[in-house]
């Protein structure tokens, strides 16, 4: 965690931030729920920064790392619909594209090539799941959700179980015993490593992953009791 920083709390994270309901409900999710950090008299003397459109995720975490003033930091977080659709338009025209030179590709040599640009292509819906999750992607709310089940049905990643996944990554990266990353072990040949570049690993990993929790079988303890056959 970050050291306390001037006008912050204990974890580094600005005090604008608090004023936000949204923020305090997402610093709880990432940083745990029986924090005494939640201070009325910290949410009454700070701005509503929700209110000028700005990101609470970016915005706290941003102002730990570089010397920004609080005008440059909210027009730098400042969330819009239109970016994201254009960008979220873009890729899929470009994975209807790929695909269709797959399924017209004839020649072998094309057709390795396409299946090659095509997963790239695919693989890179990823990132719109994951600024999703965090809420970046777009303003609207179910804009956000809606990207992120398109991302999360491609790549089999249901976007409910990756939040999970990846906030308790964020609370706890790299460590061994708790960081759900490191639940899967990482290649240590060439051999494992070219399994891995293949996509074969991955596909049949995601598959058994959502029978698996379809089961209520999760491992680790990062999902609630109660959400775990959601």
């Amino acid at each position: 965690m970050a050291a306390r920083v001037k006008g912050g709390n204990a974890h580094g994270i600005s005090n604008m931030a608090w004023a936000d309901p949204y923020c305090i409900a997402q610093y709880r999710v990432n940083f745990g729920a029986n924090k005494p950090y939640l201070s009325s008299a910290v949410r009454k003397r700070t701005p509503r920064l929700a209110d000028q459109g700005a990101d609470c995720h970016s915005a706290a975490m941003s102002e730990t790392a570089n010397p920004l003033t609080p005008q440059e930091l909210i027009a730098l977080s400042r969330k819009a619909d239109g970016p994201g659709l254009r960008r979220i338009g873009a890729h899929l025209g470009l994975l209807a594209g790929t695909g269709t030179v797959l399924l017209m590709a004839e020649n072998v040599l094309l057709i390795a090539m396409a299946v090659l640009i095509h997963g790239v292509v695919m693989t890179f819906l990823f990132a719109p799941l994951h600024e999703s999750v965090h809420r970046t992607a777009f303003r609207s709310r179910w804009l956000n959700r809606l990207a992120g089940w398109i991302g999360g049905a491609v790549l089999i990643l249901p976007p409910r179980y990756f939040s999970h996944f990846h906030f308790a990554h964020h609370r706890h990266t790299q460590d061994p015993d708790q960081d759900p990353e490191l639940l899967t072990p990482k290649p240590v040949s060439w051999p494992g490593y070219l399994w891995v570049l293949s996509g074969f690993e991955y596909w049949m990993r995601a598959i058994a992953g959502l029978v698996r929790r379809a089961r209520g079988r999760v491992p680790g303890d990062f999902v609630p009791p109660g959400q775990r056959r959601r």
